[in-house]
C-alpha cells in the first residue's frame, strides 16, 4: 500500500505559477490602493469596505469555488502564513465578511465578491492579519511515485490586514525550547510568541546549541515577519548528532526586531523516551534503568490494560455517556467510511499536563471545524476525529491546539497527530492513546517533545516501518512570503 503524503503547502504568488490554475484570483481595494492583499484602516464598532476578490474562471467547464475566512499565521521558520479553510474563523478573520460564501462560475465567467470588515467594539489598537481562503471544487491531484502517492489541492489565500488607530507596542518573547528525535535527525525547537499588537517584519537573529564546551549546531534565524497574537516553534535540525541517554544541551537563541530583543538560555535533556525513539529510528540501543524508564513501563502497563478496558467499556455500551461509548461507536465506523471511500482520517490525541478533560476541552473546541467530533476519555485525555482531513490539515489543527492550549493558561499537552489513522484500528489509535498519556508530564505545550513523541507512535499505529515519509514540521500552513494573494498546491 502507498504511503499517501499530502505536499507541503508551498505557497507561491498566482502569477509566478508554472502551470495556469483554473481559476484566477486578484483584489481591487475599495481604498484605491495597488496590491496583492488588501490594507484596511478601520475602527472598532464600525463597519469598513475592503474592496472585492475578482475570480475568473480559465477553463472550459463549469467550476465552483468556495470561499472561507481563515486565520493568519507565522510559520515556524517566520513568515506570515494562512490557516486552511474549514478551520474556525477566530480572532479578526472572524471580522470578515464575504458578500458571497459560494460561487459558480460558467466556462471563461468571472464574478466579484465583495468584501468588508467588521470590528467589534471592544477591539483593542494594532495590527491584524487574517485572510480569504479561496478553493476551485474538484478532485485532488493524486501522483504516484514508487511506494509514495502524493495528493495536492490547489488553493489560494489573499491577505487581508485590519490597521486599528491607537498606540503600538511592539514585543516578543520567546518562551521555551524542546528536543525531538526524528527520522531526519535531532530537532531542537525555540519557541516564542508575538505577545504585542505589531506585525514585525524582518525579524532574524541567531542560534546557538552546546554541549559542554562544545558547539553543536549554529544556526541564524530569519529573517521573516512574525504576526501578531501568533507563536512559533523554530526548528533546528542537527542531522549528524547521535546522543546518548541523559546528555544535556544548552540551547541560547536570540530575536530582534523593530523595538526590541527576544532572547532564551535554556538546556534540554534527551531523556530515555528521546534514546527509544533513535533506537526505533535505527540508532543505538537505549539503555534501561533510571527514573524515566518508569514512565516507559507505565505505558507498557496502559497498554496491557486497554484490551480490559475495551471490553469494559464494549460491555457497558449506552451507559459510557458521550465519551468512550461514542468514541468506541464513531471511531470504526469513521475508518470504515474512508477506506471505504478512500479519504483521508486524522485522529489528534490529546494528553493534559496538570488540568483535567473538561477545562482544556474549551482550549481544543476553538481550533475544531464543524466536522471534528471531541471526546472525552477517562485515562487517555480527549481524541479529536476529523474526516476527511489530510496529513498536512492534521499537522495544522495539531499546531493550532497547541497554541490554543498554551494560551488557556490550563498547564500544557502533548498534542499527537495520526495522520493516517484510515490505515489503523480503534484499538491501535486506543492504545497509542493511552502510552501517550502514560508518558505524559514531558510535553511541551506548543511544540516541544510532543510532537517528536507523536512521530514514533504514528509509526506503530500504522503497523509500518520508520522509514515512511512523514512531515516534520509543527506548521503544515503557508511556508514563506508575507501576504498578499497566494496559491497552494
Amino acid at each position: 500500500m502507498p504511503v499517501v503524503l499530502a505536499g507541503t503547502l508551498a505557497w507561491a504568488a498566482v502569477a509566478s505559477a508554472a502551470s495556469s490554475p483554473p481559476v484566477a484570483v486578484s483584489i481591487k481595494q475599495a481604498s484605491g490602493l495597488t496590491g496583492n492583499y488588501f490594507t484596511v484602516h478601520a475602527r472598532p464598532g464600525a463597519t469598513t469596505k475592503a474592496g472585492s476578490v475578482k475570480l475568473k474562471n480559465q477553463t472550459g467547464r463549469t467550476i465552483a469555488v468556495t470561499l472561507d475566512p481563515v486565520r493568519g499565521l507565522t510559520a515556524s521558520t517566520l513568515g506570515s502564513a494562512y490557516g486552511l479553510r474549514g478551520s474556525k474563523a477566530t480572532g479578526s478573520a472572524g471580522w470578515i465578511l464575504l458578500g458571497q460564501r459560494r460561487v459558480t462560475l460558467g466556462p471563461h465567467a468571472g464574478a466579484s465578491v465583495p468584501v468588508s470588515v467588521s470590528v467589534p467594539s471592544d477591539a483593542g489598537p494594532g495590527d491584524y492579519l487574517a485572510g480569504i481562503g479561496v478553493q476551485p471544487k474538484g478532485p485532488a491531484k493524486l501522483q504516484t511515485e514508487g511506494n509514495v502517492a502524493i495528493s495536492s489541492v490547489e488553493r489560494y489565500a489573499v491577505g487581508v490586514e485590519t490597521m486599528l488607530p491607537g498606540p503600538r507596542q511592539p514585543q516578543v518573547k520567546l518562551t521555551g525550547v524542546g528536543l525531538n528525535r526524528e527520522p531526519a535527525g535531532v530537532t531542537f525547537t525555540i519557541e516564542g510568541r508575538n505577545t504585542g499588537n505589531v506585525i514585525l517584519q524582518n525579524v532574524k537573529g541567531a542560534a546557538t546549541v552546546s554541549e559542554g564546551d562544545d558547539v553543536v549546531a549554529r544556526r541564524t534565524l530569519g529573517p521573516g515577519t512574525f504576526v501578531t497574537d501568533t507563536s512559533i516553534a523554530y526548528p533546528l535540525l542537527v542531522s549528524n548528532l547521535q546522543p546518548k541517554q541523559g546528555e544535556s544541551f544548552e540551547v541560547q537563541a536570540l530575536l530582534r526586531y523593530r523595538g526590541g530583543v527576544a532572547r532564551i538560555d535554556k538546556t534540554v535533556q534527551f531523556g530515555a523516551i528521546d534514546a527509544k525513539r533513535a533506537e526505533q529510528y535505527g540508532g543505538p540501543q537505549a539503555e534501561s534503568g533510571g527514573g524515566d524508564d518508569k514512565k516507559l513501563l507505565l505505558a507498557l502497563a496502559a497498554l496491557l490494560l486497554i484490551g480490559a478496558t475495551l471490553a469494559v467499556l464494549r460491555a457497558r455500551r449506552g451507559r459510557t455517556g458521550s465519551g468512550e461509548g461514542a468514541l468506541l461507536r464513531t471511531l470504526p465506523r469513521e475508518i470504515i467510511r474512508a477506506q471505504t471511500r478512500g479519504e483521508p482520517l486524522c485522529v489528534t490525541l490529546v494528553a493534559a499536563d496538570g488540568a483535567r478533560n473538561g477545562r482544556l476541552a474549551g482550549a481544543v473546541r476553538a481550533s475544531l471545524r464543524p466536522r471534528d467530533q471531541l471526546f472525552s476519555t477517562r485515562g487517555t485525555g480527549l481524541i479529536v476525529v476529523s474526516p476527511d482531513t489530510t496529513p498536512d490539515a492534521g499537522e495544522v489543527l495539531a499546531a493550532d491546539i497547541r497554541r490554543n492550549v498554551a494560551r488557556s493558561g490550563n498547564g500544557g499537552a502533548t498534542v499527537v497527530p495520526i495522520t493516517s489513522a484510515a490505515q489503523s484500528s480503534a484499538e491501535e489509535i486506543l492504545e497509542a492513546a493511552a502510552a501517550i498519556s502514560a508518558d505524559q508530564g514531558g510535553g511541551n505545550g506548543e511544540g516541544g517533545n510532543g510532537e517528536g513523541y507523536g512521530a514514533a507512535h504514528e509509526g506503530r499505529v500504522r503497523g509500518g516501518s520508520q522509514s515512511e515519509v512523514r512531515h516534520s514540521g509543527t506548521e503544515a500552513s503557508a511556508v514563506g512570503g508575507d501576504g498578499g494573494t497566494r496559491r497552494q498546491q
